[in-house]
């Protein structure tokens, strides 16, 4: 899954040892669901639609303060697209996150609230230590 490999590799850019019980804490937390494209009046490029039928996630990352990162998460992200947007994943989209935090969290599990998935379809990364290999 593209959205488990994005994870992996911005992991150790911010945290050094990512699987260190020691850095636990300080790993950045994923939560991701599964959505469907809805009708809308201008519709977007085709070929965005054609991809998994259109099938996308949404997602909520959460970076804590003290990373390795020398960046914010914005612009950590466009400077290094080139090595998470690439495979499958044709594009990703990042946003800082500075107010309407309940807006953001209903549309991001809109598809969980509106009953199309269950909450058992949640992505969470990092995974907990009981489901690691």
């Amino acid at each position: 899954m593209q959205v488990t490999r994005v994870y992996s590799t911005l992991l150790p850019r911010v945290v050094r040892n990512p699987r260190s019980r020691f850095t636990r804490d300080s790993r950045p937390l994923l939560f991701a669901v599964f959505d469907l494209p809805a009708v809308k009046h201008q519709k977007e490029n085709l070929q965005h639609e054609l991809i998994n039928n259109g099938l996308h996630m949404h997602g909520i990352l959460i970076i804590p303060h003290k990373s390795r990162l020398k960046t914010d998460m914005v612009s950590h992200f466009e400077k290094h697209e080139n090595i998470y947007v690439k495979n499958r994943l044709r594009r990703l989209h990042v946003e800082a996150i500075h107010s309407r935090l309940d807006n953001i969290v209903d549309y991001v599990f809109k598809s969980v609230r509106n009953g199309k998935l269950d909450l058992d379809d949640i992505l969470i990364l990092p995974k907990a230590s009981s489901e690691l290999q």
